[in-house]
């Protein structure tokens, strides 16, 4: 129930960021798809976000896993938009190989409640980034080993001025084990 209502409320959230119009970054009125890499600066319509560097690990703080390991990404955020805006971890996905309706996940602090998350170094649940500040943290996911690809998403979500909803342009920062 917790996870159901932490995406429903992300979404509505997404949503709720007015922007100045229905195009999208690059001022087409169809989404866009944006690739790059562990390094590259991908530039959305609220904030800039670079994917810094990736590590596969079997432990995490007091966890050890078996069959799937842990995906650290550290990730800064900054935001370009002229207003405040709320983020969440789960605003980023991290997918792997070809079956994408089934190959992906959200953040660790999505599934673990209590005693994973590292206050000094992790990305929190939400939180709050003021206009042209920025933010760096880790995203943490358990993936699956063995996948050849892996790719941390964001997709863009709004509510115009008009009252339009919009999904706007996607995101994705490829990088192999």
């Amino acid at each position: 129930m917790k996870k159901l209502f932490a995406v429903a409320l992300c979404l509505v959230l997404a949503l709720s960021l007015v922007a100045c119009g229905g195009k999208s970054l690059q001022g087409s009125d169809e989404p866009q798809y944006y690739e790059g890499g562990v390094g590259d600066k991908m530039s959305t319509l609220f904030f800039d976000f670079t994917v810094n560097s990736v590590n596969f690990t079997s432990t995490y703080g007091d966890i050890t896993l078996d069959e799937d390991i842990f995906l650290v990404a550290n990730v800064t955020v900054k935001n370009v938009f002229d207003k405040d805006i709320t983020m969440f971890d789960t605003d980023f996905q991290a997918q792997w190989g070809d079956d994408a309706d089934d190959a992906y996940c959200f953040p660790i602090t999505f599934e673990y409640e209590d005693g994973l998350l590292d206050e000094m170094r992790q990305f929190p649940e939400s939180y709050d980034l003021a206009s042209g500040k920025s933010r760096t943290g880790e995203l943490v996911y358990i993936v699956p080993e063995g996948a050849e690809e892996y790719s941390i998403s964001y997709l863009e979500m709004y509510t115009t001025k008009d009252g339009e909803e919009v999904e706007g342009d996607v995101f994705f920062v490829y990088f192999r084990p």
